[in-house]
């Protein structure tokens, strides 16, 4: 959160909110397979053109879906690091702080 352009972490409340988002990534990731299952029966035993049509364009929606549900996955994966970032940037910055109030007394 954001408050006065200070940035405040909370560990507890960050890991909470990565493991909350990880597991509705592991669903959405699921409902997304089971989608692309239930669509691959019907694929296998509806023929002609109208399902050579709609297979075109489910291969379409299908690789877009696989993106997004992979993206997702890589912006969780990063918010751990993220986090670490933040506070050796906020470690670095005390420190600059305080050399440069020793320097000016």
């Amino acid at each position: 959160m954001i408050v006065s352009g200070t940035l405040h972490i909370d560990p507890a409340e960050h890991a909470a909110a990565t493991a909350s988002l990880a597991a509705r990534l592991d669903d959405l990731a699921a409902r997304r397979r089971a989608a692309e299952a239930t669509v691959e029966g019907l694929l296998r035993t509806w023929h002609g053109e109208a399902a050579a049509a709609f297979r075109d364009e489910w291969e379409v929606w299908s690789a877009a879906a696989a993106s997004v549900v992979s993206d997702l996955d890589a912006a969780v994966s990063a918010l751990p690091g993220a986090r670490a970032d933040v506070v050796r940037a906020d470690g670095a910055a005390g420190t600059t702080t305080a050399d440069l109030a020793g320097r000016l007394g």
